[in-house]
């Protein structure tokens, strides 16, 4: 089936963002609350951009967001602590393959991976695994990375997402690309990730329905007090304190 009108509005979000139509942000947010997205679905939306489109485009998104009345207190995420399960949940039985694929390319880009992008974003509430999986596989449809998309994909559609739905979340991601010249179904790499789809779907079927969740599995956490809401360190506060009471002295003499 296709994609659900609150699952498309946030795909239509967070490409908005990765693209940096900043212009365009506050329309898309409004759009998935009106289709029924929780404030925390578009919050967990934007942060997710941190793995694919890195931190700078995402503090602007969320600014924006803020800006335009969107996004207001901030909802609880991941961070500190141990990571959480979602590496594992996504790369399944293939996971010790796929890390040690990765430390044997970069051991230190390997434990930001490991540690922050799974273990702290990925890791997040908001939306589900599901629905961070139509996202990348998204993003990376549009930017040629096909490889790194079929993982994702196969990770979707164990988790619930079916051909057509992925289908559609790429589709939005070249529609909406500014890279990509009309008609978007005419590009060599949209025609390639559909082969890319199609394999992935048949690889689902063969495996079978035992290898199917039905829906995204909950991640675990050593101790659950790391989703929360941060706040600047008492010391900071003081520090920061004393540098602008230092500035305004200044600025009076």
């Amino acid at each position: 089936m296709p994609l659900s009108k609150k699952d498309d509005s946030l795909v239509r979000l967070f490409m908005t963002a990765c693209y940096h139509h900043w212009e365009k942000l506050p329309m898309a947010g409004r759009s998935c609350l009106e289709t029924g997205a929780a404030h925390a679905e578009v919050q967990g939306c934007i942060r997710h951009m941190c793995v694919f489109a890195g931190y700078a485009p995402c503090l602007a998104a969320t600014k924006t967001l803020h800006s335009a009345g969107v996004l207001q207190e901030a909802s609880p995420g991941k961070a500190g602590g141990q990571p959480g399960s979602a590496f594992s949940l996504v790369y399944g039985k293939v996971t010790d393959r796929v890390w040690n694929t990765l430390y044997s390319i970069d051991g230190v880009l390997a434990e930001w991976i490991r540690k922050h992008a799974y273990g702290d974003i990925y890791s997040s509430p908001g939306l589900d695994l599901r629905q961070k999986q139509l996202l990348g596989s998204a993003f990376l449809a549009e930017a040629n990375m096909h490889d790194e998309m079929f993982g994702h994909l196969l990770a979707a559609m164990r988790f619930g997402a079916d051909e057509a739905a992925c289908l559609a979340a790429i589709e939005i991601a070249f529609d909406l690309s500014p890279a990509v010249d009309p008609p978007y179904q005419e590009s060599p790499v949209y025609k390639h990730a559909q082969a890319v789809i199609s394999k992935a779907a048949y690889k689902t079927l063969k495996r079978g329905k035992s290898s199917l969740l039905g829906e995204p599995p909950l991640i675990q956490f050593e101790d659950v007090s790391c989703i929360q809401v941060p706040t600047l360190p008492e010391s900071s506060q003081k520090s920061l304190s004393r540098i602008s009471s230092s500035s305004g002295d200044s600025e009076t003499k």
